[in-house]
């Protein structure tokens, strides 16, 4: 049996059920012996009984790992281990999320010795202290198994904008319907601008195409220079002698443009927001 938590936040909602008294696997696996169809639908539904994973721990429910799936993104899922890990660590390197990106947790946990009933999942999100959200899940019943059963949340929107943007704190336990603490546990988030990177390529970018225009640019024969009665004439001349170079240099300056000029306005209307709710 677990222990209880203290934290009040991550209180199961009071949903008005009763548990019914809990019975042990071998209770249920004894009863009613002279009913075949039912000795059957027991088979299907518990399996074989097995012994615990992990005999030495003495709780029935045991969280190994939560997994961070990203949904319409290429990006791995990113995981957390829990067994066996030192939890007080966890809340120091956040899960980067993109703002507006879908996302889902999985929790895979053990079940061993008994049938645990009624598990939930319950998160709390802080941010600077204040709590800003939270979720109570309902998980299930769940028989011992030799492999982890696996829980898949419903799909979340990561928050957006200016004022959602930041770290959060998440507050998270494991329970069942009887409020045993199976696991509590602290990590966190941070949620980022999906366009925080455009600065670094706009760097790099014109670092490149600086590079590009001075430092690899073909030396200019003195007699062309000497010859030229103007500068079309000495550019048609460029371009007749290094082709190569000047469809590089133009497709380069082109797609520089497009990329950091247009957007241009769209920065100003974010930062014209960002202002205006300030007012």
């Amino acid at each position: 049996m677990a222990e209880k938590g203290d934290n009040d936040d991550l209180v199961p909602e009071d949903t008005g059920f009763k548990p019914p008294a809990p019975k042990s696997l071998d209770e249920i696996l004894n009863a009613d012996k002279d009913d075949p169809s039912l000795e059957n639908y027991k088979k299907q539904l518990l399996g074989n009984t097995v012994p615990p994973v992990f005999p030495d721990n003495p709780r029935n429910v045991i969280v190994q790992k939560i997994q961070i799936e990203f949904l319409g993104e290429s990006r791995e899922p990113a995981n957390i281990q829990l067994m066996d890990a030192d939890l007080s660590v966890l809340k120091k390197s956040p899960i980067v999320i993109k703002e507006g990106v879908n996302y889902r947790v999985k929790v895979f946990f053990y079940v061993q010795r008994e049938i645990v009933a009624g598990l939930r999942y319950i998160n709390c999100s802080y941010k600077m202290g204040i709590r800003v959200a939270k979720d109570d899940l309902m998980v299930g019943s769940y028989p011992p198994k030799a492999e982890p059963h696996v829980y898949s949340s419903p799909a979340q929107e990561a928050p957006s904008g200016m004022m959602a943007r930041g770290t959060y704190t998440i507050k998270s336990r494991f329970t069942d319907d009887d409020r045993n603490d199976f696991l509590s546990w602290e990590w966190a988030i941070k949620i980022k601008d999906s366009l925080a990177c455009v600065p670094a390529l706009f760097c790099i970018y014109t670092a490149y195409l600086y590079t590009l225009a001075t430092v690899y640019r073909p030396a200019i024969a003195e007699n062309q220079l000497k010859g030229s009665k103007n500068l079309a004439s000495l550019l048609k001349a460029f371009k007749d002698d290094h082709p190569g170079y000047v469809f590089v240099l133009f497709c380069s300056a082109y797609v520089y443009k497009q990329c950091f000029a247009i957007p241009g306005s769209v920065f100003m209307v974010r930062a014209a927001a960002a202002v205006l709710a300030l007012l």
